[in-house]
């Protein structure tokens, strides 16, 4: 983090017919970082609080998270199944609203990954306090 002097940010740019064009940066503080998740075949954007997709060369929002909780990291199985990363659990979106799944007993809990399939997901976790790597287990009713 540069001891708040030059603090990390995200950058993400397009490479095109040779040529690098920046789609989006910002500082990398709370609720600003991006990220990149690939979701059945389709690349989502992380941007701050919005998960959008790139369609005709313009980031078109699929959900904005107005949970400040929201920790820019998701994974789906398409645009009304993704899971998103919280400082303070996991919750799901379903295309209409997010739930949480469950939250975390542990403060400093990270999930580092996942696994999806049709009926089952599986989430690779550490947790800082006890200095474990788990992995939680989810099935489809």
């Amino acid at each position: 983090m540069g001891n708040g002097e030059y603090p990390d940010s995200t950058l993400i740019f397009e490479y095109y017919l040779g040529k690098y064009s920046k789609l989006y940066s910002n500082v990398w503080s709370k609720g600003l970082q991006a990220d990149i998740s690939l979701i059945n075949n389709d690349v989502y954007f992380v941007l701050g609080s919005e998960i959008t997709k790139r369609i005709n060369n313009r980031f078109q929002t699929i959900l904005n998270v107005e949970n400040p909780n929201f920790y820019q990291s998701i994974w789906g199985r398409n645009s009304k199944d993704i899971f998103l990363l919280m400082t303070d659990g996991l919750t799901h979106y379903n295309g209409i609203d997010m739930e949480y799944l469950f939250h975390f007993d542990k403060s400093r809990t990270q999930i580092y990954g996942a696994a999806l399939f049709d009926k089952e997901v599986f989430f690779i976790v550490y947790e800082a306090q006890t200095n474990l790597n788990l992995i939680y287990h989810g099935v489809l009713k």
